[in-house]
C-alpha cells in the first residue's frame, strides 16, 4: 500500500473516506475549514492506521478494522466497528487524544487494546463471541468502563491512581 495518505477535508458536514483500495497505509485527517463539524468517517478500514489531526474535532468513525491502529488525535469521540467476520477481525488499538472524551469498540477482535486520556470519562468494548480473546483498557482519569464480555478470556484494566465503574454484561 501507499505509506501515507493526507486527507484534508474542505466541507462543512462528515467527511466518509472508503479505504476499500487501500491497505497496509496510514491515513492522516485535517481540515482548516471555518464551520466544518470536524466528523470523519472511514469505511473499509481494514488493516490502516488511521490519524485525526487538527480540524478534526468531533467524531471519528471507523468501520470494516481487521487490524487497524487508530489515533484519534483531535477527535472528541472515537467508535470502531470490526468488518464482522471472525476470522478476519485479528486486532485494534485505539488511542484516545487530549480531548477525547469517549471511546467506544464496536468489537470482535481477537486483540483489543483501548487507551484514554486525561479527557476520556467512557471507554465501552463489545465483543462477538470470538474465542480467546484479550482485551486491555487503560485508564488516566476515571471513568466509566463497560464490557460486553462474550468471548473475552481475557480482561486486563490498568487504571493508576484513579478510580472507574468497570460494568461487566
Amino acid at each position: 500500500g501507499v505509506e501515507t495518505i493526507n486527507v484534508t477535508v474542505d466541507k462543512f458536514g462528515t467527511y466518509t473516506f472508503n479505504a476499500d483500495r487501500v491497505t497496509d497505509s496510514s491515513l492522516v485527517f485535517d481540515s482548516s475549514k471555518v464551520g466544518y463539524l470536524g466528523d470523519v468517517t472511514v469505511a473499509a478500514a481494514t488493516n490502516n492506521t488511521i490519524t485525526a489531526s487538527g480540524g478534526v474535532d468531533g467524531d471519528l468513525v471507523v468501520t470494516g478494522a481487521t487490524a487497524s491502529v487508530i489515533n484519534a488525535g483531535t477527535a472528541k469521540t472515537v467508535a470502531v466497528t470490526a468488518s464482522g467476520t471472525a476470522a478476519d477481525d485479528v486486532s485494534v488499538e485505539v488511542t484516545a487524544g487530549a480531548a477525547t472524551t469517549t471511546i467506544t469498540n464496536n468489537g470482535g477482535f481477537k486483540s483489543a487494546v483501548l487507551t484514554g486520556s486525561d479527557k476520556t470519562t467512557t471507554i465501552s468494548s463489545t465483543d462477538q463471541n470470538n474465542a480467546d480473546d484479550t482485551t486491555v483498557i487503560n485508564v488516566v482519569k476515571s471513568a466509566a468502563i463497560t464490557l460486553d464480555n462474550d468471548g473475552v478470556t481475557t480482561l486486563n484494566v490498568n487504571a493508576a491512581d484513579v478510580t472507574s465503574t468497570l460494568t461487566l454484561t
